[in-house]
């Protein structure tokens, strides 16, 4: 269970892009296990070998998740075959 009101940080990962921020909250908040990292899986344009990538910018300490809408994908296929 997650308890807010013991965390000092909160991120959302979400590829390469975002591999400064982690790495400047890892600076700032010194405890590692205070912070719960969340990637938001894209589906089918999600990048080969992103979950790898990510995982090296997450301390052991630190919580992890994934999140996926399993009723859709990032792109609605259906909707893009129409065109």
């Amino acid at each position: 269970m997650l308890r807010i009101q013991t965390l000092s940080g909160f991120y959302l990962i979400e590829g390469k892009d975002s591999d400064a921020g982690a790495v400047r909250l890892l600076e700032l908040v010194k405890d590692p296990s205070r912070i719960v990292f969340i990637h938001a899986n894209l589906g089918v344009v999600e990048h080969p070998g992103i979950m790898d990538h990510i995982k090296k910018y997450i301390p052991k300490e630190s919580e992890f998740y994934v999140v996926k809408n399993e009723n859709k994908d990032f792109i609605d296929t259906k909707t893009i075959a129409m065109f």
